[in-house]
């Protein structure tokens, strides 16, 4: 029979071990615990950022994307990052450090924002294109002898022309009226309008229930109502910006401002896929 006998010192090696052991475990639990709480403490932050900045933002760009068929006026966006991050530096620097590529798409669309409002006052290019429109219109009504109903039989002003709107239906849906002069910003017909309203993913089918023109409260004969007179309206229009003596600032400032759009919608993606992985 073989026996084994312990000496004290391989007794005292056991208890070394085990008391390594226990260091290690106790170490452990201890990293794990900071790293828990640090993981707790940096999605508190990221929540907070995103109350404080990512949501006004995103309420304001969704604002915004829904000028698309409106009259194309500047709207004051109070829910810039630049102007967020001076009440809210802590919030600023968390969002930061969450994601920098974010932020930086953010500040680029405000710069582009801030661009195209002093672009707007320095070259005058809105009002040249608003009256443009306007003589437009006035020269075509007289050239298609379109009668007018109420105003002793004139057209209203610049402002009441340019929001001017066709109301519709499609596949049995309304939706927000499209103004003139949208549709010249964007280059676009009604008939364009409306193929693009048809792809519309609640609708059941594609007919055109109706389209509806509206300006103040004036009737004209004959009506505005079909896309095929409207489109006809809307090429002599870009047919006399391009002719305009100052039809290059009036397209770089329409392209501008559809870059703009552009931009702000690619940014709500940007935003929304974010928040969806967080």
């Amino acid at each position: 029979m073989i026996s084994f006998e312990w000496s004290t010192t391989n007794w005292e090696a056991v208890a070394a071990i085990g008391t390594i052991l226990s260091a290690v475990v106790a170490l452990g639990i201890a990293v794990f615990t900071h790293n828990r709480s640090v993981n707790r403490d940096k999605r508190s932050h990221e929540k907070e950022a995103v109350e404080k900045l990512l949501v006004p933002i995103r309420k304001g760009l969704d604002s915004f994307s829904k000028i698309k068929w409106d009259n194309w006026e500047f709207r004051n966006r109070c829910h810039s990052l630049k102007n967020l991050k001076l009440d809210f530096p802590l919030q600023y620097y968390w969002l930061d450090q969450a994601s920098s590529q974010l932020v930086v798409s953010i500040e680029n669309f405000d710069q582009k924002f801030e661009r195209l409002d002093h672009l707007r006052e320095q070259t005058k290019a809105p009002e040249v294109t608003r009256k443009s429109v306007a003589s437009s219109v006035q020269g075509f009504f007289n050239e298609n002898n379109i009668s007018i109903t109420g105003n002793a039989g004139k057209l209203p002003g610049d402002d009441a022309i340019l929001n001017s709107h066709w109301s519709c239906s499609v596949g049995g849906k309304t939706g927000g009226a499209v103004t003139l002069y949208s549709l010249v910003m964007w280059k676009t017909t009604l008939s364009q309008y409306l193929d693009a309203r048809k792809q519309d993913e609640e609708i059941a089918n594609k007919k055109v229930d109706y389209t509806h023109y509206s300006m103040s409260d004036l009737t004209f004969s004959p009506t505005l109502n079909g896309a095929e007179r409207v489109d006809k309206l809307l090429a002599q229009i870009e047919k006399d910006i391009s002719e305009h003596e100052k039809k290059d600032e009036i397209n770089d400032y329409r392209e501008k401002w559809q870059d703009l759009y552009n931009s702000g919608s690619a940014l709500i993606n940007k935003i929304d896929s974010w928040l969806s992985k967080e």
